[in-house]
């Protein structure tokens, strides 16, 4: 009996030492703080998670951008069909409408064919074609991209309407590069619209503190123009381009600074997975030429990769042509290698 009550007295005790080791062990996790709004290791949003803008912030965004959808509803019926689904399938609603704006051209450029108006992400639209998959209504078209999203971030999601090509190869909004789309840019553009987006709502971005990045060479004082993010330097004269350009009937957007997580992002995209490929490797041997990190232009905010009408320039179009005969004037210099990429120093 003696023994019984002394392995009961023990029993006791370990429990309680675990019981507490246990409580220790949640309160110290409960205040460790989340990644910072949600980041994943590539230091860009992750899509599976909540919405950082509620849908009145991003109905209002939409608005102010002045621009009309030509889908088969308006743009504020399309910014709630994607808060409702964003809401059901665990994906980010802010992200996705970005995205959207992005493949779109703020919703007025669509796949030839039938249901192609309710195509809003380029599903099943490849390089140098313009038809692909079609819905039939933009609820249809809304959901298949948010599930396809889904379907991209979760390897254990298989409901999107159109699969993805490799399930669960891309949490993040910086993995879809390459994967989603071939634009060496697509990201940085993609985050330059969100950017917008929280700037308009007055949401802190989610990546450096409010108005400073880190450079190569120490901290950068960043502005964000018209989405664009640069180095506040250049601001105004790149505000005054946008501003001469849209007077042209021409609508300029793009890529601007990038952090070093990015940039070497970006060089794994173009370079390679190893760390040759990323830190050594000559940026001649990437596709495209990518600097090495803590060599870009866009690390310091002065380097943009121009978008038109939503697409990266890669042909000498009206855009191009106009850069090309103005952007001297504001300081702004071609790197004739790459169409759509232009900094203070031709680089």
């Amino acid at each position: 009996m003696i023994l019984l009550i002394r392995l009961a007295v023990i029993l006791a005790v370990v429990a309680t030492i675990v019981l507490s080791g246990l409580v220790l062990l949640a309160l110290v996790v409960g205040t460790q703080p989340a990644s910072a709004a949600g980041l994943g290791p590539d230091g860009t949003p992750l899509l599976i998670g909540q919405s950082r803008l509620t849908t009145e912030q991003l109905t209002g965004w939409w608005n102010q951008t002045g621009q009309t959808s030509t889908s088969t509803v308006d743009g504020p019926t399309l910014i709630g069909l994607y808060a409702d689904a964003g809401q059901q399938l665990g994906v980010r609603a802010d992200l996705a409408i970005a995205q959207a704006a992005l493949e779109t051209g703020y919703f007025q450029h669509f796949p030839a064919g039938p249901g192609g108006r309710n195509n809003f992400a380029g599903i099943a639209v490849y390089d140098g074609q313009n038809r692909g998959a079609g819905f039939p209504t933009a609820s249809d078209g809304v959901a298949a991209h948010v599930a396809l999203l889904r379907e991209f971030a979760d390897p254990d999601f298989k409901d999107a309407p159109v699969h993805a090509t490799e399930p669960g190869c891309c949490p993040t909004v910086g993995s879809l590069t390459g994967v989603w789309a071939t634009d060496p840019s697509y990201a940085t553009t993609l985050l330059s619209i969100y950017d917008a987006m929280l700037a308009y709502a007055g949401v802190t971005p989610d990546g450096p503190a409010p108005g400073t990045g880190a450079g190569p060479n120490g901290p950068v004082t960043l502005a964000t123009v018209s989405g664009i993010t640069v180095a506040a330097s250049i601001a105004p004269q790149i505000e005054a381009l946008l501003a001469d350009s849209a007077a042209a009937g021409l609508r300029l957007s793009g890529g601007g600074y990038r952090s070093a997580d990015q940039q070497i992002a970006t060089r794994r995209n173009n370079c390679g997975p190893t760390n040759y490929d990323i830190y050594e490797k000559p940026s001649s041997q990437c596709s495209p030429p990518t600097a090495r990190p803590g060599r870009s232009q866009h690390e310091q905010g002065l380097a943009i990769d121009f978008t038109c009408n939503g697409r990266l320039i890669t042909s000498r179009n009206a855009c191009w042509q106009w850069l090309n005969a103005n952007a001297a004037r504001y300081g702004m210099f071609p790197l004739r290698s790459e169409l759509w990429h232009l900094s203070t120093t031709g680089s």
